[in-house]
């Protein structure tokens, strides 16, 4: 089923984008002087000792929307009674797991947090860079497997709702768990006990972590996995689980671009699309499929009452971050049968962990936000085909993005190498880092570059001091779609906040995805750093 992922060049990763224009202004660094942000903290309503962080991966802002009267599980219960801010998005252009996540979490923009991408560059010396993945450390190691690079939240640059709910209490329980690491380490912050991403590989199958939580896996771990794994790994088969009345609010099943090409349309088999002697190969079929938010959801409800989450007086933090919409909106796009089956899917897995919530903590004594890390693009030629600009990258103008800064002057501040990007036909703009380093520019889409700008973690171009951007709607991705771009599609994502505090009903005005932290943070009457970019929607 997955299509192979091609490597991103590197003259390219900091150019991918996809659908719509920028559509709204561009949330800058401490925008809206005169609002009190910290407060003094106040006590939380009373029963809510718990707060809930959900975020789901991809989750474009407007799938909620096309496809709201056929929820009818826990996206029903958030949209009907929560708050919904339908106006939200993020405010940096690098728009990728890892930043997005801990931009949410800490309720500041990469420029301060620190994590500019998945992965980046940092210089070493003379023309040598390094690649470092956001969430690495090799000081730690993972348990599922020792020789791997570890995992923790050591290049995170700043405090984040983890945090502050242990400095407020240091005896309360912080913990995240996701499909990814990226999902689940970020959303918790320095100061978590517990962090759990899901291993899939050969001989695991299960839920891990690193040394920087523990030596060892809990029991109650351990007990989640043994349950988990023959399901995980006997999970062969997808199928359309909606009526077949609906089909039609997708787009068309059948299409070449999704996929390799060849395995389009559901149902999915793997032992047809995959190698099943191939761990790795089945592994990756799974992600790309709904059954890893299942796991998700199973490990949070074990975690509610194995460490009896919200029930024993501080406030307590569980972050659950769902990845399935990801794997399947980079395989088949946003729009796909494939989406909406696994959103409907989603639907129910929310209910379930609502359901558990009301169980072990109490209906009323919970507050929860749930949003996304970032949106993504429509398909290419689905864009052409609806009259929007759209277009797959070829290997000509990959070669003209490989070879444009050959010979480019450095040394200017990045001066040259703009010009020579945008001359190669594959960049709409470049921002040189003499103009990034101003911190504040009245070109919306500029300001977007420069609070994601963090000059010693460069995503991409390494040595060059340049950032850029490709065209609207233009991807490079063989098959399925993308995000990355500064684009208002891969920045547009939900913000609902549900329980205590949160008056339901619809929010139309501006929101950043960094207002979602201190939002969350004063609904349970906790202090949180005046520096930070956001400010509380509600207290």
């Amino acid at each position: 089923m997955p299509a192979p992922r091609r490597p991103i060049p590197a003259l390219l990763a900091a150019l991918i984008l996809s659908a719509c224009g920028a559509g709204d202004e561009a949330r800058s660094p401490q925008a809206d002087p005169g609002v009190d942000r910290a407060g003094p903290a106040r006590s939380a309503p009373d029963g809510a000792r718990l707060g809930v962080v959900v975020v789901v991966d991809q989750l474009r802002s407007d799938l909620l929307t096309r496809y709201d009267d056929l929820f009818t599980g826990g996206f029903r219960r958030l949209l009907d009674g929560g708050a919904v801010f339908t106006n939200t998005t993020h405010d940096h252009a690098e728009t990728a797991t890892a930043p997005g996540h801990t931009t949410i979490a800490t309720g500041r923009f990469p420029r301060a947090h620190g994590v500019s991408a998945n992965s980046w560059y940092e210089h070493v010396e003379g023309d040598v860079w390094r690649s470092r993945y956001a969430v690495a450390d090799t000081a730690v190691s993972i348990l599922a497997d020792p020789g791997l690079p570890g995992r923790s939240p050591a290049n995170i640059r700043v405090d984040g709702l983890g945090d502050w709910v242990r400095s407020f209490d240091a005896d309360a329980r912080v913990i995240g768990i996701s499909r990814k690491d990226r999902g689940a380490i970020p959303l918790t912050g320095h100061a978590a006990q517990d962090a759990y991403w899901l291993a899939l590989s050969d001989g695991v199958a299960g839920f891990t972590t690193s040394t920087w939580y523990h030596d060892e896996l809990p029991e109650w771990v351990r007990s989640a996995n043994a349950e988990l794994t023959p399901t995980l790994w006997g999970d062969t088969v997808w199928v359309w689980q909606g009526e077949d009345g609906v089909r039609d609010r997708a787009r068309p099943d059948e299409a070449p671009y999704e996929a390799d090409g060849v395995h389009t349309t559901l149902p999915h088999h793997s032992f047809t699309e995959v190698d099943m002697m191939d761990r790795g190969a089945w592994g990756d079929w799974l992600e790309d499929s709904p059954a890893t938010d299942r796991a998700v959801t199973t490990l949070a409800r074990h975690a509610l009452d194995a460490l009896d989450l919200g029930r024993r007086g501080p406030v307590d933090l569980l972050a659950v971050s769902y990845s399935a919409t990801d794997g399947v909106g980079h395989t088949f796009g946003p729009l796909s049968l494939e989406q909406l089956d696994n959103l409907l899917r989603l639907d129910r897995e929310l209910d379930m962990l609502m359901d558990a919530l009301d169980r072990a903590v109490g209906e009323n004594a919970w507050t929860l936000v749930l949003t996304a890390d970032h949106g993504a693009a429509d398909a290419p030629e689905w864009r052409v085909e609806q009259g929007r600009p759209g277009h797959r990258v070829t290997r000509e103008e990959r070669q003209a993005a490989d070879g444009a800064l050959a010979g480019v002057t450095r040394g200017d501040g990045g001066v040259a190498a703009a010009e020579a990007l945008v001359a190669a036909g594959l960049a709409a703009d470049a921002y040189p880092f003499e103009r990034l380093r101003a911190g504040t520019s009245t070109d919306t889409l500029e300001q977007l570059f420069m609070n994601g700008f963090v000059e010693d973690r460069v995503p991409a171009f390494p040595g060059f001091e340049v950032a850029a951007r490709m065209p609207e709607g233009w991807m490079d991705e063989e098959f399925g779609s993308t995000h990355g771009s500064p684009y208002h599609y891969d920045r547009w994502v939900p913000f609902i906040v549900y329980g205590p505090g949160a008056a339901a009903g619809v929010y139309p005005e501006r929101a950043s995805t960094v207002d979602i932290a201190p939002t969350l943070a004063a609904l349970l009457g906790l202090p949180f750093p005046d520096d930070v970019d956001g400010i509380p929607r509600m207290r």
